[in-house]
């Protein structure tokens, strides 16, 4: 089921992801188009900021991607005691709504202060 799923999910995402893309570049075009009407340096400067906009847009998450330090590896459950004692201190630190995943309580609501 989980297969024949995917099967049909990738390719619409797909083709949504395409048709969005055909959408964004045919407004840069006609944005461009209409700056070099207005006067032929405001169409470069039109096409040179937004293509420095699309590289920004797609270099900073790439290097942010790139550059991530590796995963935290988790103890092992036959640690001892005190490794959890010394998560759970770790996550004082924290605000009360991400300490609760350290000490297993449930989130704190309007209703249970």
């Amino acid at each position: 089921m989980r297969k024949r799923l995917v099967g049909i999910v990738v390719p619409l995402a797909l083709l949504v992801l395409v048709g969005a893309s055909v959408v964004v570049v045919n407004q840069a075009v006609q944005l461009i188009d209409l700056a070099y009407r207005l006067h032929p340096t405001a169409g470069d400067a039109a096409f040179w900021s937004l293509a420095a906009l699309a590289v920004f847009c797609v270099g900073v998450p790439v290097v942010m991607l790139l550059t991530m330090p590796p995963a935290l590896i988790p103890p092992d459950e036959d640690a001892a005691p005190s490794t959890r004692s010394t998560l759970i201190g770790c996550g004082s630190d924290l605000p009360e709504t991400l300490t609760w995943t350290a000490s297993r309580s449930p989130l704190p609501t309007s209703r249970h202060r």
